[in-house]
């Protein structure tokens, strides 16, 4: 019985002891409560977890731009503000060579002047052309006849041009101002094998009308009055045109030559239309060499500008007016198919050449061509 009372008490004063401990514990507790931080004091980055999430950002912190939470992810900008930094260099050195471009295409510039100068000595080799009105050899003299000074002074200036073809215009055939055979005379005198001469009206005894000269054969020649065109012209004086086929080497060019009237843009167009397109749109290549008695500004837009182009101010040289008579219009001109090439005065911008020379009223013309 003894033993149990003395379990008992040893019982009791274990609960005793515990009961002193829990308050002291609990003593303990509360002022370790007073002594904890604040909950702002948790805010603070030099507390709590947050403090080592942010360590390897305060080298970073100097660019203070970023707010907390877009700190995470400026830990990859660096990687990629490198490489943005490196195409910027790169781009200093890409101005570089734009600096050496632009030489580059100077140069090419100034050759194109040197090749544009070198191009005469090339139309040595290329098919010349001319274009005169002789007015029957009856200009300032009354004798035209061979050998005569009016003879002779158109003669020195055809052998001047020295052209392979040329187109004449208002050339008599035993007319009574002279009974000779006008191109025949000029032909022999200047050494062309080949020659054509057709009417466009009975003159007197004889007749009246054009005729070509030509270093290549003739395969055919005709003429066409514009009479049968649309609304008849010039009573006084019916004009006409004539159409020749030449063979040159192994080409076949087609030469026009005529002289028109006051409705030379008409007399034009219905040329084109019913004649020169035809030719083109078959394959063949044409030339017309005329004394228009019109200024180029009447006659652009007669024809088609896609097949052809007029040389003297027309077209691509409407800044040239090579004037050849007296009123210093441009009234004599050359137009070429665009399936040739053609003649180009870069310093005057212009097609064709005048000669000065006072042997007619009117100033002979010439150009260059050659098939493409």
């Amino acid at each position: 019985m003894k033993k149990h009372i003395a379990l008992l008490l040893m019982i009791a004063l274990l609960i005793a002891m515990l009961g002193s401990c829990r308050s002291a514990a609990n003593d303990q507790l509360e002022s370790m409560e007073n002594d904890l931080p604040t909950a702002d004091v948790w805010n603070d980055p030099v507390y709590g977890l947050e403090e080592k999430e942010e360590e390897p950002e305060e080298p970073q912190e100097p660019a203070e731009e970023p707010s907390d939470q877009t700190e995470k992810p400026s830990e990859n900008k660096p990687s990629t503000q490198k490489p943005v930094e490196k195409p910027s260099q790169q781009e200093t050195p890409k101005e570089e060579p734009q600096k050496q471009e632009t030489p580059k295409e100077e140069t090419p510039k100034e050759e194109l002047p040197k090749e544009e100068e070198q191009q005469p000595i090339d139309y040595s080799s290329w098919i010349k052309v001319a274009s005169y009105n002789i007015k029957a050899l009856n200009y300032n003299a009354k004798d035209s006849s061979k050998g005569s000074d009016q003879f002779n002074a158109v003669v020195a200036e055809l052998r001047k041009i020295d052209a392979d073809i040329v187109g004449l215009q208002e050339v008599d055939r035993f007319s009574p101002r002279k009974n000779a055979d006008q191109v025949k005379d000029l032909a022999e005198a200047l050494g062309y094998k080949y020659y054509k001469y057709t009417k466009t009206i009975d003159y007197g005894s004889g007749e009246y009308g054009h005729a070509i000269m030509s270093r290549y054969p003739i395969l055919s020649s005709k003429s066409y009055a514009f009479a049968d065109a649309p609304g008849d012209i010039d009573a006084r004086e019916p004009r006409a045109f004539s159409r020749h086929i030449l063979k040159i080497k192994d080409k076949r060019l087609v030469f026009y030559n005529g002289h028109l009237a006051e409705k030379a843009p008409e007399q034009l167009m219905y040329m084109a239309d019913h004649f020169m397109a035809k030719d083109v749109e078959s394959g063949l290549s044409v030339v017309l060499t005329a004394d228009f008695n019109a200024v180029p500004s009447q006659l652009i837009g007669c024809y088609d500008l896609d097949l052809f182009t007029l040389l003297n101010g027309g077209d691509d040289f409407e800044d040239c007016q090579g004037t050849t008579v007296d009123n210093n219009n441009p009234i004599d001109n050359i137009l070429v198919s665009d399936n040739l090439k053609y003649y180009w005065n870069t310093k005057e911008n212009c097609g064709i050449e005048v000669v000065q020379t006072n042997a007619s009223d009117h100033k002979p013309i010439y150009t260059y061509i050659n098939f493409k």
